[in-house]
């Protein structure tokens, strides 16, 4: 873990500098409003929350977002965001998933391209359940199982999801209504220089209990 948060930290400075992320940001949003009837009365957590852009997309959509990263360099290009937009709603914290000092109660936890990389796949699911409210839902946005390819020699722990395999998981963890649908792809150029799509997914999932 230590290896990819500094990654992350020295990445944050120019992460916003990358055009074809603001438009895939767009697109999740836009994605994310589409499958599930958003409103200010939800309170929200965006699980790898990075410099906050998803969560500003969907500020005006939702009552509350508290942005959680683990990459301090991250959350702080975050925070200088909401200062400077004077966004009162939006909150931003530096911890990890499995952090006890984080409180339950979420009406949805959602979550883009950051599931990935995350080791302890079983812990994080029960904890996300643990910090949903009876009703609320899950939803996360991911790539479909791949090669390794989409991320070469800086190496993750899954390479993508298989849809079947995570809906049992959530299953298991007493997710209920699980969906899978096919969203965008990212185009990228590999380090061989190849280009190549890789599609996503976006699965939502109910709390029943």
């Amino acid at each position: 873990m230590k290896t990819v948060e500094n990654r992350f930290d020295i990445a944050a400075a120019t992460w916003d500098k990358h055009t074809e992320r603001a438009e895939r940001t767009r697109h999740f949003a836009k994605s994310i409003r589409s499958a599930l009837p958003l409103n200010k009365g939800v309170r929200a957590l965006e699980l790898g929350c990075g410099t906050g852009n998803l969560a500003i997309e969907l500020e005006d959509s939702l009552g509350y977002i508290l942005g959680l990263d683990s990459s301090k360099e991250m959350i702080k290009e975050f925070l200088l965001k909401i200062s400077r937009l004077g966004l009162d709603d939006l909150d931003a914290v530096c911890a990890d998933i499995m952090s006890n000092d984080l409180q339950g109660d979420f009406d949805l936890i959602y979550s883009a391209m950051a599931l990935h990389h995350m080791d302890d796949i079983d812990g994080v699911l029960t904890r996300l359940y643990s910090l949903i409210a009876p009703g609320g839902r899950l939803l996360i946005i991911d790539l479909f199982c791949e090669d390794g390819s989409f991320h070469g020699s800086n190496p993750v722990p899954h390479n993508g999801f298989n849809p079947d395999t995570l809906e049992g998981w959530l299953h298991g963890k007493g997710f209920s209504g699980i969906e899978f649908t096919a969203i965008n792809s990212i185009e990228k150029e590999l380090e061989s220089g190849e280009k190549r799509s890789f599609p996503l997914f976006m699965c939502t999932a109910t709390k029943t209990q």
